[in-house]
């Protein structure tokens, strides 16, 4: 369910019971409530729904977790994993937060702003609650 994004914020959706065996490239934004095997890289925003899965390594510019990512994470802005969420694997973003009950297995590098993306920096916008 796309419960973490605006309807009007979010472009693709892999739903519940889908699975995709290969890359992923948006210009947008992506929720997945379902199981990538594969890359993504995307200019917008990613959402991990609980329950949904992904394997392979994902770019994004903000990356939600409720779900779980097997792959090294890199984002040019903020990356939260929730207290549901699982992240194993490294991760880079501009700013970065763990619920209470997370599990995250990797590094984290922290960069500042504009370091981590295409050195335009990023616009704050208003994150999606838990």
């Amino acid at each position: 369910m796309i419960s973490k994004k605006k309807d009007k914020d979010i472009d693709t959706v892999i739903g519940k019971g889908t699975t995709i065996d290969g890359d992923i490239k948006s210009e947008g934004s992506v929720h997945i409530d379902g199981n990538v095997k594969g890359n993504l890289q995307v200019e917008g925003d990613v959402v991990i729904g609980k329950g949904a899965s992904v394997t392979g390594d994902v770019m994004a510019n903000n990356l939600y977790i409720s779900g779980m990512v097997e792959g090294n994470v890199h984002c040019s802005g903020f990356l939260r994993v929730f207290s549901e969420g699982v992240l194993k694997g490294d991760a880079k973003a501009r700013s970065f937060a763990v619920d209470e009950g997370a599990f995250f297995d990797g590094k984290i590098s922290m960069s500042h702003v504009g370091e981590a993306g295409d050195g335009s920096g990023v616009d704050e916008e208003e994150q999606p609650g838990a």
